[in-house]
């Protein structure tokens, strides 16, 4: 499907006789096959939140609803089935770039003894802390998502909802921009308290099989989805009711996210073996710096596949989150459970096994050591949830998506750091205040 085209097909039946029918585009290249689970009369695609338009789905053009292309919708009760059955090709992509995050996260373990956890990284630094570590994951993050947004994959980030399911009216710009600033402080403010993100907790921690990270990972989900549906999320990224269906990708994208997976091993590999090399030949400052590129290669490339799998769309996660508000895309799912799929035993067979002593290019693994749950963590996590359901973003992808240049995203990151300074200097101030007593 042509990137700049986004067809969606709306099914508002229960019917259980499914048959395939196609949709043809002005722009398309070939026709797009997608489920219909209603006589074809009844098919049209949407062009804007409840609207629908052209005759029928033999000849429809469509204008962007949402920053995510989707095939068709299915009652929410036939969710299940179809993402089992359907796993190949329509989630493929996700799959791919969750696959290229694990690769990346148990390679940084490896060689550098490190958790890929971006809220940490960047509240390091508005913190004070500017480690080279920090700085050059952070900038790897950024100069990925520019990667994206010139050369490999444009259509990564896709249109800014501010401006465009907001109508064309300056009340509802005004009112999109406080939604994204409210987000990101709620984002800034809960990652710092409850010291992680999807990232940090969602993958790296739960693939340490981490009590606390579990515990944080299912309330940010829970209040996300809370969120999503109480502050109308869905209906602000222009998604429509039922199941998502994503489209096939095209050949060309499978492709791009094949060879970004390849890439991501090949880099992990090729870093891993210098490291060892230099290492038994007592080179440290070769190994040092084999580390501060480990350390940018894996922004970079942790970048690219945030773009690949689409968690650089709002209207993804929100899609995700919307389940209590009548919407659901699964692709979350894949992206989360292909980083697990290979974060779990990679965590395990380091951290566990007895084999691997520590990392390569340090003495010792710097994780988490806390495994106190409290109501900082719970509190934080949700606070974090809040900020997430409101806006679809998280501190990942809101950095990979500065490459947009768009209000969304320069909002969203400059209120996520206002959040995260908020927070150290109340912690100051307690600080100080206790002290004095």
């Amino acid at each position: 499907m042509n990137h700049s085209m986004h067809q969606r097909v709306a099914i508002g039946t229960r019917s259980r006789t499914p048959k395939i029918i196609t949709v043809a585009s002005h722009s398309s290249r070939q026709q797009q096959r997608c489920v219909s689970h209603i006589p074809q009369k009844h098919v049209g695609v949407f062009t804007g939140v409840g609207g629908c338009k052209g005759d029928g789905a033999r000849r429809s053009t469509c204008t962007r609803a949402a920053g995510v292309a989707i095939e068709a919708t299915l009652p929410l009760s036939e969710a299940l089935p179809f993402v089992l059955s359907h796993i190949y090709p329509h989630y493929l992509l996700p799959l791919l770039g969750g696959l290229t995050l694990g690769v990346l996260v148990v390679g940084q373990l490896i060689i550098s003894g490190k958790v890929v956890g971006i809220s940490g990284a960047v509240r390091g630094l508005v913190e004070g802390q500017r480690t080279p570590w920090r700085v050059l994951f952070v900038g790897g993050l950024i100069v990925g998502g520019m990667m994206l947004r010139f050369s490999l994959f444009p259509g990564a980030f896709g249109p800014d909802p501010i401006y465009t399911t907001a109508a064309e009216s300056a009340e509802l710009v005004a009112s999109g921009m406080w939604r994204l600033g409210a987000a990101g402080l709620l984002v800034g403010v809960g990652t710092s308290l409850g010291n992680g993100c999807t990232s940090g907790h969602g993958i790296c921690g739960n693939a340490r099989l981490s009590l606390r990270s579990f515990i944080s990972t299912c309330t940010f989900m829970l209040f996300g989805a809370m969120a999503a549906a109480a502050l109308n999320t869905t209906r602000f990224e222009g998604l429509p009711l039922g199941f998502i269906v994503p489209p096939v990708p095209e050949q060309e994208m499978v492709t791009l996210a094949t060879r970004v997976l390849g890439a991501a091993m090949a880099f992990i590999v090729t870093m891993a073996s210098v490291t060892h090399l230099w290492a038994d030949q007592g080179k440290a400052k070769v190994v040092a710096l084999a580390q501060d590129v480990t350390d940018f290669g894996v922004g970079l490339f942790f970048a690219l596949g945030l773009g690949i799998s689409g968690m650089t769309q709002p209207s993804k996660v929100a899609g995700f989150l919307g389940i209590l508000a009548g919407t659901f895309d699964a692709s979350l799912m894949f992206v989360m459970g292909g980083a697990l799929l290979l974060a779990l035993p990679g965590y395990q067979y380091v951290l566990r096994s007895g084999r691997v002593n520590h990392p390569m290019t340090c003495s010792a693994f710097s994780l988490p050591t806390s495994k106190e749950i409290n109501l900082q963590l719970v509190g934080g996590s949700a606070i974090f949830g809040l900020g997430w359901g409101l806006a679809g973003l998280c501190p990942g992808p809101g950095l990979v998506g500065l490459a947009s240049f768009s209000a969304s995203n320069l909002t969203f990151v400059g209120s996520m750091l206002m959040g995260m300074a908020l927070v150290k200097v109340i912690q100051r101030m307690q600080a100080a205040s206790f002290t004095n007593v």
